[in-house]
Order: C-alpha cells, then structure tokens, then sequence
C-alpha cells in the first residue's frame, strides 16, 4: 500500500509560461448532405432488418432534423418497430 501511494505523488509540477492554444474549434462545418445520407443509412438499416426497438428509438431523434422525409420514417417506426 505504501508504494503504491508513494507512486502517485507528485514529483515535480509543469507550467507554461505562455497560453495554451485552443484545444476545440470554434467553427462548425456543415456537410450538406449529411440529412440525405442519414436517411439512406436509415433506410438501409430497415431494409436489412437491422432495426430493434432500441435503435429506431435512436434512428427518431436523429431523423428530426430530415425534413418531411424524415418525419415519414419516423411514423413508420413508430408503427413498426417502436409500437
């Protein structure tokens, strides 16, 4: 137990003198056809009956953000596979 705690302490502390540079981005890039490409994986998924009740529960949240196309896949998990 002793050497384990003795192993954990520290033995030196680092600084830096200047600023760290950002770790996140603040810009955003958009893919444009990220909807179009989440509602084929969707539908690719359905086809392959690959859908269980867990992740057409998932598949909806996502779907929200695809339009009318999207709010038909939505009913149609919900009729099918959520119940």
């Amino acid at each position: 137990m002793q050497d384990a705690s003795e192993a954990f302490l520290a033995k030196e502390i680092f600084w830096f003198e200047e600023p760290l540079p950002p770790t996140t981005s603040h810009s955003y890039n958009h893919d444009p056809h990220a909807e179009r490409k989440y509602l084929e994986y969707v539908k690719d998924c359905l086809d392959r009956n690959q859908v269980d009740k867990h992740k057409a529960r998932s598949f909806v949240q996502g779907l929200r953000v695809c339009g009318k196309e999207g709010e038909k896949l939505i009913e149609h998990l919900k009729k099918k596979v959520i119940k």
